[in-house]
């Protein structure tokens, strides 16, 4: 998960280059020992994502308004060493890559909403 959020980050600030809209990517201890920690720089807002041990997910929570939100559910292989992220449904458990579960925790803070003068939408 570490990788596949930092690659993401390198990846936006390389296609958005205005310093304007410039994110940075830390480790954090906020939310346990698994955070890490995407900040806007110009308006100083933040999101955490990290892996609460206590009830096996993937979560997130905005700052500064502190709103957490669960993303995604964790295991761990029987070797200890790989988990292995999933989503929930009634008909079972769909296993997710930690790229996907990545993007699912970061997609709306770095694209809701995606900086105008990169978009090809109509602003009104």
């Amino acid at each position: 998960m570490r990788d596949s959020v930092g690659q993401a980050v390198i990846e936006y600030n390389a296609r958005v280059p205005d310093t304007a809209h410039e994110l940075t990517l830390s480790d954090c201890k906020a939310q346990g020992r698994f955070c890490r920690r995407l900040e806007r720089k110009h308006t100083g807002a933040s999101l955490e994502i990290y892996l609460d041990e206590s009830n096996a997910s993937l979560k997130i929570s905005l700052q500064p308004s502190a709103v957490s939100e669960s993303i995604c559910g964790y295991r761990l292989q029987p070797s200890g060493e790989v988990v292995e992220f999933f989503v929930a449904t009634p008909g079972g458990a769909i296993a997710k890559t930690a790229d996907e579960a990545s993007r699912m925790a970061i997609e709306d803070f770095l694209f809701n909403p995606f900086p105008r003068q990169f978009s090809t939408a109509p602003q009104y």
